[in-house]
């Protein structure tokens, strides 16, 4: 992280990322994890990605590679697969909100 990003406020940030998402197109990776319903969901491609890195608890952690394991693919794939439920799934993205605005995250 540089320094500039460390003493940006957060609604520094906020207006950076609006910028960001607004200048950008969806790229194949984003129409290929979000298919019309009743579309199996395609493999992403490797082409532009980016980064995220998320925090567990030991318990979210193992039980994600132990489906990864059970699957037979890696984590990611599970994740990028739940991403893609969540935006094209209406009751499963109110779930998600109800969940968090309850339990706080």
């Amino acid at each position: 992280m540089s320094n500039q990003t460390a003493k940006s406020k957060p609604s520094d940030i906020a207006q950076r990322m609006r910028q960001v998402t607004l200048h950008n197109k969806p790229t194949t990776e984003d129409r290929d994890l979000a298919p019309p319903s009743g579309e199996p969901i395609a493999p992403p491609s490797r082409e532009r990605r980016v980064r995220y890195t998320l925090d567990l608890s030991p318990e979210q952690h193992r039980s994600l590679k132990r489906f990864a394991f059970d699957t037979d693919v890696d984590a990611s794939v599970v994740v990028r697969v739940l991403l893609a439920e969540l935006s094209r799934d209406p009751q499963l993205a109110e779930r998600v909100r109800s969940q968090v605005r309850r339990d706080g995250g």
